[in-house]
């Protein structure tokens, strides 16, 4: 396994995963295809992003997984873990969970939780805060079928996940 540690975040891979720590640029915002408008509302301090998965990384790919979820096999893992800013920590949505959200379940993923759905995948969508920070997990299995295996894969590699 290798670890990876950037920005308070660490991650020790699983052998055949694909690691991944780190922060937006600014001008990396045309990657994602927003106008000068959508740019200027988005001008925020950029915060740390991990990405995990079962796949090797493209290079260019959204911070959710666009131009790679789509890839998935069905025994295809893809998750992030995104930091939000300092005072999303503070706020109801973060703060009802000051824990990390794994291991997590079987009943935790849905269709539903994609942020785009596509035919046989599931996810997971938990927000919690730990030591003042406020992140969101995402997780897309690439079978919904494959799910209760995969799952355990899934918790090993949040098993190697650490939060400063």
């Amino acid at each position: 396994m290798a670890t990876l540690s950037a920005y308070g975040l660490s991650v020790e891979a699983p052998a055949g995963w694909d690691a991944s720590i780190y922060k937006r640029k600014e001008p990396e915002l045309a990657l994602q295809r927003l106008s000068a408008d959508q740019a200027a509302e988005h001008a925020v301090e950029y915060q740390p992003i991990l990405h995990l998965c079962t796949r090797p990384l493209p290079v260019v790919r959204g911070d959710m997984g666009g131009g790679i979820v789509s890839e998935l096999g069905p025994g295809d893992v893809f998750l992030v873990l995104f930091e939000y800013s300092g005072e999303s920590a503070a706020t109801p949505l973060f703060a009802r969970s000051a824990t990390v959200p794994w291991p997590l379940k079987l009943q935790d993923f849905s269709p539903a939780a994609l942020r785009t759905q596509l035919p046989d995948q599931v996810g997971c969508q938990q927000f919690f805060s730990v030591n003042g920070r406020g992140f969101m997990l995402y997780v897309v299995l690439g079978s919904a079928a494959a799910a209760p295996t995969m799952l355990v894969q899934v918790n090993a590699a949040l098993a190697g996940v650490r939060i400063d």
